[in-house]
């Protein structure tokens, strides 16, 4: 699940980026030029005016990031805390998700699934 962007005007690096053992696929998703398209409603129903400014104030400077996931959506469906929600991760970043401190609360609820 791991992947990365990268943005070069050096076609010589991108087609030697394919032979590197630790790249499994390169697929382009830009070619630099701007159509507009119809991108499909995924929560038909929320408008973008609801969402507004109202989730900028609460996310702060994480709200782009919260919202190219909808994760702001998800959160209005569960009342804005997440309460009976379950939420699977698949990240290689959590060290210590087992002994940690910070972690503790969640595992004494088993809100810790599977690791």
């Amino acid at each position: 699940m791991n992947a990365v962007t990268i943005r070069t005007t050096d076609t010589l690096a991108l087609d030697s980026l394919p032979q590197a053992p630790f790249v499994a696929e390169v697929r382009r998703v830009d070619d630099g030029v701007r159509v507009p398209e119809r991108i499909p409603d995924k929560f038909p129903g929320v408008s973008k005016s609801e969402i507004g400014t109202h989730y900028q104030e609460i996310y702060g400077a994480s709200y782009r990031q919260v919202s190219m996931m909808n994760l702001h959506l998800l959160h209005q469906l569960a009342g804005g805390r997440g309460e009976g929600m379950l939420i699977g991760v698949l990240d290689s970043g959590f060290d210590g998700v087992d002994s940690a401190d910070l972690f503790t609360p969640l595992r004494q609820r088993a809100g810790i699934r599977w690791t």
